[in-house]
């Protein structure tokens, strides 16, 4: 059965983004109790299909098919997903949340009227942290369905309340305005001041915070080099991209030329690596994880009580080297406090004439 153009551009756009509503967080914070126990845990929902990210072509052909997999299921996200629990008495009650978007419209926008192409990827579009209930729905779903992973962290406090206060400072309003969960995109960092987060980065940005990121979790992230020639819209002078165009493309840009003006590098955790990784190590016999079982999912459990965090080094961090789509998101929202981000590295960040910012927002206060 052939599939209408419009279709297959919906497909896309569905597929570069995921699915997202605000957090409720526990009214009252314990002082510390007797109970030491703290314990983090991080949901790995896969594609239910994956995505091939060998060239913008595989890309392209891997999401439609997804797409047309998953068109019929409710209850699923498109592109994966990862939520964190976090149980603890410092909390009256554990805290599930993930980082999510706010649904299709802003996205069909993008991809079929602008028709910014790949730039979907790194565009910044509303966020919101997802409610507690809407994930445990999810979990049971994706239970049933065996497409779940976990993995399990035994925490100190030092570390606990670490992330406790990443996560109040990345839901809660800044200068008045929105949180930084209010924004969602693939090139947020989200302990960089003034941007948000994707579902992964967000939950790895946890782990990193604790000091208890794998060491070998660098295979768990795509880094690819997006052609220009692939992005639109307000990212590249208002160029329509066909979606022939990104069919036709099978390499990715090989990084030679002017970054953000010839291509822009990429990166992003895949929930589907990180999937497969839990149970690649679920199937060793000296992973140096335990594997232990939650309503019927298996999973993998750590001691990282003994593991310090570094506590000198701040929550937030300076983005000083912000690629095309990040550096366009500080351009339309330029109530930031951009005099927190040097000229001198505003001069690194090799973005295009157009996109540049005003001197005057450089002005320290």
């Amino acid at each position: 059965m052939k599939v209408k153009s419009a279709t297959l551009k919906l497909m896309l756009i569905i597929t570069l983004v995921v699915v997202n509503v605000s957090i409720v967080w526990p009214q009252s914070e314990k002082l510390s109790a007797g109970d030491d126990s703290h314990e983090l845990t991080v949901y790995v929902f896969p594609t239910l299909k994956p995505l091939d990210w060998t060239s913008p072509a595989s890309l392209y052909k891997s999401t439609i098919d997804l797409y047309l997999k998953t068109m019929f299921l409710t209850d699923h996200y498109l592109l994966g997903h990862m939520a964190v629990k976090l149980q603890t008495p410092l909390l009256d009650k554990p805290l599930l949340t993930a980082q999510t978007s706010c649904g299709m419209e802003e996205k069909r926008k993008l991809l079929f009227n602008e028709k910014i192409g790949l730039g979907i990827l790194g565009a910044a579009l509303k966020g919101r942290m997802e409610p507690a209930d809407e994930l445990m729905h999810n979990l049971k779903v994706y239970a049933r369905r065996d497409k779940l992973a976990f993995i399990k962290y035994k925490l100190n406090e030092k570390s606990t309340r670490r992330i406790i206060d990443f996560i109040k400072m990345y839901s809660s309003n800044m200068m008045g305005r929105q949180s930084q969960s209010g924004f969602y995109g693939g090139s947020f960092w989200p302990r960089y001041k003034y941007e948000g987060a994707g579902c992964s980065a967000f939950a790895i940005a946890i782990l990193e915070l604790a000091g208890i990121q794998p060491p070998d979790s660098c295979g768990w992230k795509i880094n690819v080099n997006i052609p220009m020639k692939l992005i639109g819209g307000k990212f590249n002078q208002g160029k329509k991209i066909k979606s022939g165009e990104i069919k036709r493309t099978l390499l990715w840009h090989s990084g030679e030329g002017e970054k953000n003006v010839d291509f822009v590098s990429y990166n992003i955790y895949d929930p589907t690596y990180i999937y497969d990784w839990i149970n690649n190590k679920i199937q060793q016999l000296n992973s140096g994880y335990q594997v232990v079982s939650e309503n019927g999912i298996s999973g993998l459990l750590t001691d990282a009580t003994t593991v310090e965090c570094n506590e000198d080094e701040p929550v937030f961090l300076h983005n000083d080297s912000p690629d095309l789509f990040v550096a366009t998101h500080f351009r339309e929202n330029k109530e930031f406090p951009f005099a927190e981000i040097s000229p001198d590295s505003l001069l690194r960040m090799q973005i295009p004439e157009i996109l540049k910012l005003d001197s005057t927002s450089l002005t320290r206060k």
